[in-house]
Formats: C-alpha cells, structure tokens, sequence
C-alpha cells in the first residue's frame, strides 16, 4: 500500500529473520498508522527496528560489503 515503506522495512525484517507470514503482512499493510517513524526507529504493530550503528546487525552488514567490494 505504501510502497517503499513496506517494501523496507519488509527488506529488513527478512535480513533479521522474520518468518514469511510477517513478510507477507508487512507488504501487504493498508493501514499507515500502523508504521511509525521517530529520529532512530521505525515501528510496525509489535516490530521496532532500531538505527544504531554500534549493534551486530551493522557489523555483520560491513563484513558482507567488504567481501562483496574486495
């Protein structure tokens, strides 16, 4: 329904593991209330992704860029 919105934040719930029923609600979402963005995280129903460089997630994401670009 919002397009890039769901389409990303689907995108990184995928990375982190989400099963495909969550996916599929994500992408599928009518409802815009349902996301919500502050400064350093975005919210959908019961799911937080948070910005924070400092964290595995980010770690494992430069280690997969690194080989990529090598």
């Amino acid at each position: 329904m919002h397009g890039f919105v769901n389409l990303f934040l689907a995108g990184a719930l995928a990375y982190f593991g989400a099963d495909e029923q969550a996916l599929v609600r994500t992408l599928e979402e009518q409802d815009a209330a349902a996301f919500r963005a502050e400064d350093d995280v975005i919210r959908w129903h019961n799911n937080t992704m948070i910005a924070d460089p400092d964290r595995a997630g980010a770690e494992r994401v430069r280690e997969q860029l690194r080989v990529v670009f090598v």
